[in-house]
This record gives structure tokens, C-alpha cells and sequence, in this order.
């Protein structure tokens, strides 16, 4: 029963996260990622010479690389708990696979559409299918690591 609760109270809380970073307005939402698009450029230029004429570039294409990426790692992670929480209940692989792509798939397109009533912000297609991605990768990445675990337990046990 432990088990269960804390897989709720971490679907619970990356989706009540997801939605949060979704309610900022486009300037409060901007200025979270752009802080850290700076710590990331400062590592670039720290491992590589930027010229002085490239460094706006760079900040920009690693600003959306930090945004798209936050969106990616949202839902990869939501994905990985809804299929916890779905196994815990003992569901069947073929149910967890389907409820851990279509809840983020769902949440992710509500969620863009919310971003429609927040100031400044606009609901992106692209979005959901980044979101979308993020969810696949994570469910991917719950079964492979599930199916090695079951192999080691079947070498163990013979």
C-alpha cells in the first residue's frame, strides 16, 4: 500500500509541477528557462571558444534546446510513474502501456490548451508532440528496465 501512495503522490505531483510551469505567464516562464540557458551557455563556453559574435546564437538555440527539453523530461518522467502506479495495481502490460501513453498524451493536450488562456502563452501542436515523445521514451525505458529485471530474477532463481 506504500508503494502505491508514494506512485500517486509522485503522478500527482509532476502533473500538478506540469501544470504550474504552464500557468506562468510568458514572461515569468521565459525568465525561468532563460536562467538556465545562461548556467548551460556558460558550460558550452567554458568547454569550447565562442566567438564574441556567435554568443546571441548560441544563447538562443540552447534557450529553446532548454525549453523543449524541460517538456520532454516532464512527461518522460510522468510516463515512467503511471506505468509504476499501473503495475503496482497488477495491470496487465498492455493496459499499463496504453494508460502510461494516453494519460500524458491527454494531459499534454489539455495542457496546451490551457496555455491558451495564459497571458502571452500559446498552445503548440509541436508541444504536445514533444510531450508525447517524452512519454513514449519514458514508457519504453519503464519496460526495457522492467524486462531486464525479470531476467535477472529468472537467471537467479535457476
Amino acid at each position: 500500500m506504500l508503494k502505491k501512495s508514494i506512485l500517486w503522490i509522485f503522478v500527482i505531483f509532476i502533473s500538478v509541477q506540469i501544470f504550474s510551469f504552464s500557468s506562468a505567464t510568458a514572461a515569468q516562464s521565459n525568465s525561468t528557462s532563460k536562467k538556465v540557458t545562461e548556467v548551460v551557455v556558460e558550460v558550452v563556453k567554458k568547454t569550447r571558444s565562442v566567438p564574441k559574435a556567435k554568443e546571441a546564437t548560441l544563447f538562443e538555440t540552447c534557450h529553446k534546446i532548454v525549453r523543449k527539453t524541460a517538456h520532454f523530461s516532464e512527461f518522460m518522467l510522468l510516463a515512467i510513474f503511471v506505468a509504476a502506479l499501473c503495475r503496482s495495481y497488477r495491470f496487465n502490460m498492455h493496459v499499463t502501456l496504453i494508460i502510461s501513453l494516453l494519460y500524458p498524451l491527454l494531459f499534454a493536450a489539455a495542457d496546451e490548451f490551457h496555455q491558451l488562456f495564459v497571458d502571452g502563452r500559446s498552445g503548440q501542436i509541436t508541444d504536445v508532440l514533444i510531450d508525447f515523445s517524452g512519454a513514449l521514451t519514458g514508457t519504453l525505458a519503464f519496460v526495457f528496465c522492467r524486462f531486464i529485471l525479470l531476467h535477472i530474477r529468472r537467471k537467479k532463481s535457476s
